[in-house]
């Protein structure tokens, strides 16, 4: 007999015996959809993550104040001043393979038009801002250059915010209330989402020197935020600008530098911590599934042990008794994994549709690579279950065999 009389023989033996069978399956389909349903989900998010960051801007680097410890505090007492704008002109007057950079500055305000109240962030940014975080105009401009430079009481307003303040009504050349000052209205920022708990549809922003002489009072910055041209020259610059901070701050380290490549890999590195577990969890449903297979194997074994003894008095070889259990296990266990496959690829849509509906943007991905490795766990499943029982079955003594029941 060849490989694929002795795969058909297998199925008919399988079919002789639904019940026992399916549930000897139910292991290696439930290890197989878990594969294949979670690793879609996983997937989903993650695609989900690192195409909202990449929206949030890229070559992206942001220089932040650090929290001192106390013992910090007190060595660094007089020397560390903070993020200050004069950080932001020592920044753009030294490094050169700047993109795009603006100062942030930030303060939460009331903001009020007739009847509608609400307490929000306001940033105070300059008219690169737009650029560097990748937002689009809806209706009316962004800031300008003279905005910044004439300390200008103009604001734009993110979809949400101005649908929550407006109504129906188109915002733009309309004033709002800021603290007790008014701004004009200048533009609607087009629908951007949400990342990581904070809502881009709610951004309020002004000129940074508004911000800092009607509001704050001072020079001190919330961050700074420089879009590099290349992505290759980041480490550099980072480099660059930590240096120049490090010397005006007189050797104090009382800044962070992040990118955004960094919230890239923390993300994938979350990723593949939940994938691990997931892995973990079908391999442990894969184990019980094997056992059950070897169970099955070596009931069949000896309700066949008559059958084996036939074949072996006629000539059948050791060799080929061992293949024939063999393959039926493997055979078993490939029915698993296809049954997996379907169910898995349907419980993922599944989970997907309903990700999608609390998530907007969150899809299962049905990864080729997470079906082909199911299914070859699962086949390998049945060769590494199956080979004990298939051993024991060519290894009968003819005779004897015959004279089982």
């Amino acid at each position: 007999m060849n490989f694929f009389e002795f795969f058909a023989n297998a199925l008919l033996n399988l079919t002789l015996n639904r019940l026992r069978s399916c549930l000897t399956l139910m292991g290696v389909v439930i290890g197989v959809a878990a594969v294949i349903s979670m690793s879609s989900i996983v997937e989903g998010g993650k695609q989900m993550t690192v195409s909202m960051i990449e929206k949030l801007g890229t070559n992206l680097l942001s220089v932040r104040p650090k929290t001192l410890t106390e013992e910090e505090q007190r060595g660094f007492t007089g020397r560390s001043k903070g993020l200050r704008y004069g950080d932001y002109d020592a920044i753009v007057k030294s490094v050169s393979a700047l993109n795009r950079i603006t100062p942030v500055a930030t303060s939460r305000l009331q903001i009020r038009q007739g009847d509608h109240d609400e307490s929000t962030m306001v940033e105070g940014v300059m008219e690169t801002y737009m650029e560097i975080e990748n937002y689009e105009i809806e209706r009316g401009r962004f800031l300008l250059s003279s905005d910044v430079t004439d300390f200008k009481k103009v604001v734009v307003l993110g979809k949400e915010i101005a649908e929550k303040l407006f109504g129906a009504t188109d915002p733009i050349g309309h004033d709002i209330k800021m603290g007790n000052q008014r701004f004009i209205v200048a533009g609607i920022l087009a629908e951007k989402g949400a990342l990581h708990g904070i809502n881009y549809d709610i951004t309020v922003v002004i000129p940074v020197t508004t911000m800092m002489k009607l509001f704050l009072g001072n020079d001190l910055l919330t961050s700074i935020v420089v879009k590099v041209d290349e992505r290759k020259k980041m480490k550099r610059v980072s480099d660059q600008i930590s240096a120049i901070l490090l010397q005006r701050h007189h050797g104090v380290e009382d800044f962070s530098i992040r990118s955004q490549d960094q919230l890239v890999r923390n993300v994938e590195m979350i990723i593949f911590t939940f994938q691990v577990i997931l892995g973990g969890t079908a391999a442990l449903a894969l184990l019980v599934g094997g056992i059950g297979i070897m169970n099955i194997m070596l009931v069949t074994v000896t309700e066949r042990t008559s059958e084996i003894g036939l074949r072996m008095a006629v000539g059948a070889s050791r060799r080929a008794i061992l293949t024939q259990f063999l393959i039926e296990s493997i055979a078993l266990s490939a029915v698993g994994g296809m049954i997996g496959i379907l169910v898995g690829t349907l419980l993922g849509s599944g989970f997907g549709y309903l990700a999608n509906r609390a998530i907007d943007g969150w899809n299962s991905v049905i990864l080729p690579s997470s079906v082909f490795l199911g299914f070859f766990f699962a086949v390998g499943v049945g060769v590494v279950f199956g080979l004990y029982p298939a051993y024991k079955a060519s290894q009968m003594a003819p005779a004897e065999a015959l004279r089982a029941d």
